[in-house]
């Protein structure tokens, strides 16, 4: 099964080219386990994000997006049962620049990824541990945020295969 997903609690497979998320990185998101139709932890990860949206001066309607939330297992309860349900949410669209219109409603999406079923193997064998030379820089405004720019992590997965090889990757 493909993924499933709501923007602004309406059914999708696209968003704008000119949403600052894409152009920017410029909004945050939630990964959270759904187990049989119900996503856990959901009170945690709303108050994570709700903070993260208040530190990046988004504002983010809670009450709409739970009620989004229940729509989108309410309407597919036999198709969403086990899988991964990610929250983004992205300032507005607006001209071009990297100044924010700050307090504005973020765009509130929501994707449902269905269930990978992982081979039972490492959990009896283990697990390989990679080192990589890739480093996090450290942003303390951005502390504790799950912010859409994750391009350091996406430099260190590019590698990943290549760990054993011994030509520098930094």
């Amino acid at each position: 099964m493909a993924a499933f997903a709501l923007l602004n609690g309406r059914p999708t497979d696209s968003i704008t080219v000119a949403d600052r998320g894409l152009a920017y990185g410029d909004g945050l998101f939630e990964t959270i386990k759904v187990i049989d139709a119900h996503p856990q932890f959901l009170v945690l990860h709303l108050a994570r994000l709700t903070r993260g949206c208040a530190r990046l001066d988004i504002r983010l309607d809670v009450i709409q997006l739970c009620t989004e939330i229940g729509q989108l297992f309410a309407n597919h309860s036999a198709s969403l049962r086990d899988g991964v349900l990610k929250i983004i949410i992205t300032r507005k669209a607006f001209g071009r620049g990297y100044q924010p219109q700050v307090n504005t409603s973020g765009e509130r999406l929501l994707i449902f990824y269905p269930q990978i079923f992982i081979q039972p193997e490492p959990l009896s064998t283990g697990v390989q541990v990679r080192l990589c030379r890739q480093r996090l820089a450290e942003q303390p405004r951005l502390a504790g945020i799950k912010h859409l720019n994750r391009l350091e992590q996406v430099l260190a997965r590019a590698v990943w295969d290549l760990l054993h090889d011994t030509r520098s990757f930094d």
